[in-house]
């Protein structure tokens, strides 16, 4: 079972241009896939403190898996509320005034990290619920969003950044 909202596809290709993803995973891969993330980012991260910027990019290490965190909360959010009857229009949310806000820079890894294991968990108890409500809401930039959706393009955003991050600490490596 593939994405039936093709957003993903249209933005980043299939596979994704960038990282590889293939939108074609199933939803019961991505959750499962999804609760490795948290393991593979600490790995991914290593030694690191996280303040490297990567070539032709713009946030640290720390960043990336802040924002993989709180993509998680606002789309578990998402599926929760309208899965208990909120109306299926969901906001959108711009990252960069977020990573702003949230001094994404200024954040320790380690509690980036700690975040980021809250977040999955309370992903995938969200996504229990999405399923069993079989939640679709309209997304402002993606239209009609159902809760596979959101697993497919939530399991793009944590494996893109974590390509991200591989990319940053190896090309650290390789200028020392």
């Amino acid at each position: 079972m593939g994405p039936v909202n093709e957003w993903g596809v249209r933005t980043w290709g299939q596979p994704c241009r960038e990282c590889g993803f293939s939108w074609s995973i199933s939803a019961d891969e991505g959750i499962s896939a999804m609760s490795e993330v948290p393991e593979r980012f600490r790995e991914a991260v290593g030694q690191s403190d996280g303040t490297a910027v990567g070539p032709g990019l713009t946030w640290p290490v720390t960043a990336y898996v802040g924002h993989v965190a709180d993509n998680l909360r606002i789309f578990a959010e998402r599926l929760v509320g309208v899965a208990r009857g909120a109306p299926p229009r969901v906001a959108a949310y711009e990252q960069d005034e977020l990573a702003a806000a949230r001094h994404y820079e200024a954040v320790a890894l380690q509690g980036a990290l700690w975040s980021l294991e809250r977040a999955v968990s309370d992903w995938l108890t969200a996504v229990d619920i999405g399923r069993h409500a079989n939640v679709e809401f309209l997304h402002p930039e993606r239209g009609p969003y159902g809760w596979a959706d959101v697993v497919t393009s939530n399991l793009h955003d944590a494996l893109h950044h974590e390509h991200d991050i591989r990319r940053t600490l190896a090309s650290r490596e390789a200028s020392t």
